[in-house]
């Protein structure tokens, strides 16, 4: 098992204090506990919001490092610029954004 699977299973095992946690059931950003398939990779909640509400704002963010900062369940807050480079890195793809707020207007308008 790499390194960093075993990273995001130790912190999420810790977390949730569930030894049987899986890496499928984990957030390929930061690490914890993943709820679905969010923009074309599987996500948490928080990391979801993150994506959606910094591609939907047009938020631009500085790091205040060298660009390479640890994003994990502990760390995930601390610099933003580095969890959207990791949130696109690992797969999101922002024009998913984009289409699931029309289909959500296209819900809205069968109604």
């Amino acid at each position: 098992m790499p390194p960093s699977v075993y990273n995001y299973l130790s912190t999420a095992q810790q977390r949730t204090g569930n030894s049987n946690v899986n890496a499928d059931e984990l957030c390929n950003v930061c690490g914890d506990r993943s709820t679905g398939n969010h923009y074309g990779v599987r996500s948490c909640e928080g990391c979801k919001g993150f994506f959606r509400r910094t591609v939907q704002r047009k938020f631009s963010y500085t790091c205040y490092k060298q660009g390479d900062c640890n994003i994990s369940l502990k760390t995930r807050n601390r610099c933003q610029l580095c969890r959207f480079t990791k949130c696109v890195g690992v797969g999101m793809r922002q024009e998913l954004v984009r289409l699931e707020r029309i289909r959500r207007k296209k819900i809205n308008d069968n109604k």
